[in-house]
């Protein structure tokens, strides 16, 4: 059940980011060192996006929702699509997390909480 919660977090999440003007590149990239739930670009930039789905979270839990490890791992995975994709080679990278706040067994409006370069590499 958690699994099938995961995926439709992502479905909205990446329905919510095509309304705020991103082209949806891939959903659940998977490379060898891991998998990144959604990439998209958005002018110059590309977007590793990894989405979580929660019942509550408090700012205080956002450095544990993606954890050192897990941000390794993205930015490993986003490198290879990149060697793989060389069209976008000569773009921005951009690691976000979208956290979609929900009751799944309520019918009321979910919250998203999108955070722009959340981590990783920066391109300053």
């Amino acid at each position: 059940m958690g699994n099938q919660i995961g995926t439709e977090g992502e479905k909205v999440i990446a329905q919510h980011l095509q309304q705020k003007g991103y082209t949806l590149l891939v959903r659940n990239y998977r490379g060898k060192r891991g998998e990144i739930d959604l990439i998209a670009k958005k002018n110059n930039t590309v977007h590793f996006i990894e989405v979580k789905t929660m019942l509550h979270i408090s700012w205080e839990n956002i450095s544990y929702i993606v954890d050192i490890k897990k941000q390794r791992k993205i930015t490993q995975t986003a490198k290879q699509f990149i060697l793989e994709n060389r069209q976008y080679n000569s773009m921005d990278m951009q690691f976000d997390v979208a956290i979609l706040l929900t009751n799944p067994f309520l019918q009321i409006q979910p919250d998203i909480m999108f955070i722009e370069n959340a981590f990783g590499e920066r391109n300053d």
